[in-house]
């Protein structure tokens, strides 16, 4: 891939990552919350970067979907290091002294912060494909261990630890 068509798309990737949350911070949404909404404004599901952008930028010499091709990977593999970086944040940020200190909040807290999300991610694939138990589990899965990653650093953005 050219290395002008790259740092075009990346240029634009950091622009938007920084903007979005900024302008959602108005709206008192959390950073971490607006940082996942921005980054499924830029994916597939939203306005593909890009996909509008590969396009234009094929007059650097390289096609577009090799353009394409090459981000998408520099996209998920960013997305996977956000994902561990968040994991391991909210691993550090636990404080056991708070947590021997009111320990019915904190239990009610972490049944509901990982049993809401498993629940909703098994009915979600359920309403899908009803007969796959191994899926509806995975889903569930899925869906509780993303939840623990962004409920610890809302709570303490929010001053509620």
């Amino acid at each position: 891939m050219n290395d002008s068509a790259f740092l075009i798309l990346f240029i634009a990737f950091t622009a938007m990552m920084s903007i979005i949350p900024f302008l959602l911070r108005r709206f008192k949404i959390p950073m971490v919350i607006s940082l996942l909404v921005a980054g499924m404004i830029i994916g597939p599901t939203g306005l593909n970067l890009v996909s509008v952008l590969s396009g234009p930028l094929s007059f650097l010499g390289t096609p577009a979907a090799e353009t394409a091709s090459h981000f998408n990977s520099l996209v998920d593999s960013l997305g996977a290091l956000g994902l561990m970086l968040l994991m391991a944040l909210a691993g550090m940020e636990a404080d056991f002294k708070l947590i021997n200190s009111a320990k019915k909040p904190v239990i009610l807290l972490s049944i509901l912060t990982f049993l809401l999300p498993a629940v909703t991610g098994y009915w979600v694939y359920w309403y899908f494909k009803p007969t796959d138990l191994p899926g509806k589990l995975l889903f569930a899965s899925l869906f509780a261990s993303h939840s623990v990653g962004i409920v610890f650093p809302v709570i303490r953005e929010l001053k509620l630890s």
